[in-house]
C-alpha cells in the first residue's frame, strides 16, 4: 500500500507546483480597443416596454359595384401606390363607352355639317336673300347640337371614370394586412377589399406613469431596442386620456424607414425619468452587467482596471451616461475585448 501511495502523492504535488507557477506568472496580455471618456450632461432614464403599431392603416373599399374577376394580391404583399389590387367586371360599361364614343363621333360630324350650312345661311342673310326665320332655325339647330355634343362627352368622361374605378388600387406605398376579396365576390359600393398599412412608418406606443410626464421633451429623438437591434424614433404626443386604474398615459415614438418592423413587436424604450445631470459619457458597449453591478474597464500603465458605475441613461444609440468616484474625463475605457479581461490583467492596445 505504501508503494502505491508514493507515486500518486508525487503526481499531486507536481500538479500543484505547476498550477502555482502558472498563476504566479499572471494571465497573458489581452488585445483591446479603447475610447476616451468625456464629460457631459444627461437625463436619467428608465427602460419601459412598448408595442409597435403601423402609423397609418387603411380599410380599402370598393367605390363601385361589380363582380370580382381578378385578385392581384396576397396577405403580406408590399405594393406601391397605385398598384392594382382587385379588378371588377367592366364589360358592360366598356360596351356602353364604345356606343357613346360612336354617338359623339356622329354628333361631331352632324355639327360640322350644320355649322357649314349656318355659315352659308348667314352670308345669304347679310345679302337679304334668305328669311330671318330660316336663319334663326339653323342657328338654334347648331346651338342645340353643341349642347348635345357637350352632354355626350360628359357621359363619356363619367363612364371612363367609372371603368377606372372598377380597378381598386393601393392608396399608398404599404403592405397588405388582411385580404378581404375572393374571385367571384359581388362588391357593393363601400364593401371592404383589404386592410392596408403604410410601411416604413410606425408608432411605438408606451404606457408611462404620470410621474414621468414632466420630464418628457416632445420632438426629441429616443433610443429603443427591438429584437436586440437599437433604433431611434421621435417622441410625439399620444392620447391625453390616461388609464385611471393604473395612472399610466400612452406616448408615441414615431419610427421611420425601418423596413423589418412588424405590428405587435415589443420594444424596450429608454424614457427620461428626471432632469439633466452632470455625468461621464462612455460608449454603450463598454458597460458590462456583472451580477447585480454595472462595471467597465479602463487601461492604466498597461493594465485593466475595473470600475463599478452607476448608469444614468442612454445618449443616442451608441453612448451612455455613467457616474463613478474612480473615473475621470480623458481616461481610456475598453470598448472591445473587455469581456475577456480581469482586474489587473495586462492588456495590449494594437496600433492602428
Amino acid at each position: 500500500m505504501k508503494s502505491m501511495r508514493s507515486p500518486v502523492l508525487l503526481a499531486g504535488l507536481s500538479l500543484l507546483l505547476f498550477c502555482t507557477e502558472t498563476f504566479s506568472q499572471g494571465a497573458p496580455p489581452a488585445n483591446v480597443n479603447v475610447a476616451d471618456i468625456r464629460s457631459g450632461t444627461l437625463s436619467p432614464t428608465q427602460e419601459f416596454k412598448g408595442t409597435v403599431y403601423f402609423k397609418e392603416v387603411s380599410n380599402v373599399a370598393s367605390e363601385v359595384t361589380g363582380k370580382v374577376i381578378e385578385v392581384l394580391f396576397e396577405e403580406g404583399d408590399r405594393l406601391k401606390q397605385g398598384a392594382p389590387m382587385v379588378r371588377l367586371d367592366d364589360a358592360l360599361l366598356k360596351a356602353d363607352l364604345d356606343r357613346l364614343n360612336a354617338e359623339v363621333e356622329a354628333a361631331e360630324a352632324r355639327l360640322e355639317q350644320e355649322e357649314a350650312r349656318y355659315e352659308r345661311t348667314r352670308q345669304l342673310r347679310e345679302r337679304e336673300v334668305t328669311s330671318p326665320q330660316e336663319y334663326d332655325d339653323i342657328r338654334f339647330t347648331v346651338e342645340a347640337l353643341k349642347y348635345r355634343l357637350s352632354a355626350a362627352k360628359a357621359q363619356v368622361l363619367r363612364l371612363e371614370e367609372e371603368i377606372k374605378r372598377k380597378t381598386i388600387t393601393a392608396p399608398f406605398d404599404g403592405e397588405v394586412l388582411v385580404r378581404q376579396s375572393e374571385l367571384g365576390d359581388w362588391k357593393e359600393e363601400g364593401d371592404p377589399i383589404a386592410v392596408f398599412a403604410r410601411d416604413h412608418l410606425y408608432d411605438v406606443v408606451v404606457q408611462i406613469p404620470e410621474r414621468v410626464l414632466p420630464f418628457l421633451d416632445f420632438d426629441r429623438n429616443m433610443t429603443m431596442t427591438v429584437l436586440d437591434q437599437q433604433i431611434e424614433g421621435r417622441l410625439v404626443r399620444g392620447s391625453p386620456r390616461g388609464d385611471p386604474a393604473t395612472r399610466t398615459f400612452p406616448i408615441k415614438i414615431r419610427v421611420k424607414d425601418v423596413d423589418w418592423l412588424l405590428e405587435g413587436m415589443s420594444a424596450l424604450v429608454d424614457i427620461p425619468t428626471g432632469g439633466t445631470t452632470d455625468c461621464l459619457i462612455v460608449p454603450r458597449d463598454s458597460v458590462l452587467v456583472e451580477g447585480r453591478q454595472m462595471a467597465l474597464y479602463t487601461v492604466k500603465d498597461g493594465q485593466a482596471q475595473r470600475h463599478v458605475v452607476e448608469t444614468i441613461g442612454a445618449k443616442g444609440a451608441d453612448l451612455m451616461g455613467v457616474k463613478s468616484e474612480t473615473l475621470r474625463e480623458g481616461m481610456q475605457v475598453i470598448v472591445k475585448g473587455q469581456e475577456r479581461v480581469r482586474d489587473g490583467q495586462p492588456v495590449n492596445i494594437p496600433s492602428e
